[in-house]
């Protein structure tokens, strides 16, 4: 609606100061303040600024559309990393362990995490330590060490040791 209200004013207002200069040979004519019209005088024509504001809001939303489409197809290539099963504990000591599908991992889960799998959802580690590969989120080659409190990204590699982590944020 903007877009065409400013459009159509520029292009309307164009449309009048060309009528005043053209049919008016009197110089003491004047129907509005802000139009000279004299006749020697040239019109402020802006025919131009209508066309091209269209084409920059056009060439915006184009932009837009073409980023939304980038950023959709780096969530789809990011999928893959998340694991097909996750070890969780069904016990609240943390001894009876058992595999489920990482679609089924809820927030507030204990996940066991072991050395070379991928976290399968976001957490915070509570028990243990270990260094773990965020390269595929971050692009930061070395392995960030992890202890007890820290802040877990799904789909990263776990490294060299096991730990335990809750889940605070799982996804679909």
């Amino acid at each position: 609606v903007l877009e065409m209200l400013g459009s159509a004013s520029a292009y309307f207002y164009s449309l009048a100061s060309l009528a005043c200069a053209a049919f008016n040979n009197t110089p003491d004519f004047r129907p509005m303040r802000f139009f000279n019209t004299t006749p020697d005088f040239r019109p402020m024509l802006f025919f131009n600024t209508s066309t091209m504001f269209i084409m920059f809001v056009s060439m915006g939303r184009y932009l837009e559309n073409k980023a939304k489409g980038r950023t959709s197809a780096a969530f789809i290539d990011l999928m893959p990393l998340a694991p097909s099963m996750a070890t969780i504990y069904t016990d609240a000591e943390c001894t009876q362990e058992k595999k489920i599908a990482t679609e089924l991992v809820e927030v507030g889960d204990t996940v066991k995490v072991v050395p070379g799998d991928y976290i399968p959802a976001d957490g915070n580690v509570i028990q243990g330590s270990s260094s773990v590969d965020e390269s595929a989120i971050t692009g930061e080659a070395v392995a960030v060490l992890k202890q007890v409190g820290d802040t877990l990204v799904g789909g990263t590699v776990n490294g060299l040791r096991t730990f335990d982590m809750v889940v605070t944020r799982a996804g679909k």
